[in-house]
């Protein structure tokens, strides 16, 4: 039993880690889009297309990370309330 709830207690470090391993990757792409678009505010036409097509790689990505980081938080919930039902 006790090795049961190490075990439970390290998946549940791991989840929470990793998703704010993914929340701080979801804030870097943000700071990247951010970038992105304001270099094509001030480039001129070609460069800023591709400019304003990689900040909304930078977002799409960031999205995904947000995604990927509540889905592991909610795992992690799940998996307590299931060790340790109420």
């Amino acid at each position: 039993m006790a090795a049961r709830q190490a075990d439970i207690a390290a998946l549940w470090r791991s989840l929470h880690h990793a998703s704010s391993i993914l929340a701080g990757l979801a804030s870097t792409e943000e700071d990247i889009a951010a970038t992105f678009t304001k270099l094509a505010a001030e480039d001129d036409p070609d460069l800023a297309m591709k400019h304003q097509r990689l900040a909304a790689e930078a977002v799409a990505a960031a999205r995904s990370a947000r995604t990927r980081a509540c889905a592991l938080r909610k795992l992690a919930e799940t998996s307590m309330a299931i060790a340790y039902p109420r």
